[in-house]
């Protein structure tokens, strides 16, 4: 997070601020002069109200991007908690292998990335039958934590009567 995440809401502030300037100051003078309002007095005062706006949205974005109040690390941070140290695998390496069929120009090639790309298929399934064997070994663990729990607490309330 930083300069380079703040630079097209920092660039649409300039920008605001130069159409407000401007704006401002063609409505000025028509207000002044007594200038019958014509339609260049109502684009003044729409870009006024387009640049006001604008000006307010590129300063909460500005704002996000210094802060670091993304949505994209925030979800990430809940997945995080959520997970416990798991990892959860990417179909990043499936997408990275889809074969260019239109590219290929001969058999052998077309074939040998038709096979990388059901390595890949097979890599991500096998991580993600890994992921739900861990999960559902999770889930178990707690439900007999839970019940055993529930157990010691009826037993106590029962000696405790």
């Amino acid at each position: 997070m930083g300069l380079k995440d703040a630079a097209v809401p920092m660039l649409l502030f300039f920008v605001a601020i130069l159409a407000i300037a401007q704006s401002a100051v063609t409505i000025n003078s028509y207000l002044t002069t007594n200038k019958p309002k014509d339609s260049g007095f109502k684009f003044s005062m729409a870009v006024l109200v387009i640049a006001i706006c604008t000006l307010f949205a590129s300063g909460y974005f500005a704002y996000k991007s210094f802060s670091g109040e993304s949505g994209e690390s925030a979800d990430a941070g809940a997945l995080a908690a959520k997970l416990g140290g798991i990892n959860l695998p990417s179909t990043n390496d499936v997408a990275a292998a889809v074969p260019n069929v239109q590219a290929f120009t001969n058999v052998p090639t077309l074939r040998k990335a038709e096979a990388d790309f059901k390595v890949a298929v097979e890599k991500t399934k096998t991580a993600l039958t890994t992921l739900e064997e861990s999960i559902d070994k999770r889930i178990a663990d707690k439900v007999s934590a839970l019940q055993q729990a529930a157990e010691v607490m009826a037993l106590a309330t029962s000696k405790g009567a």
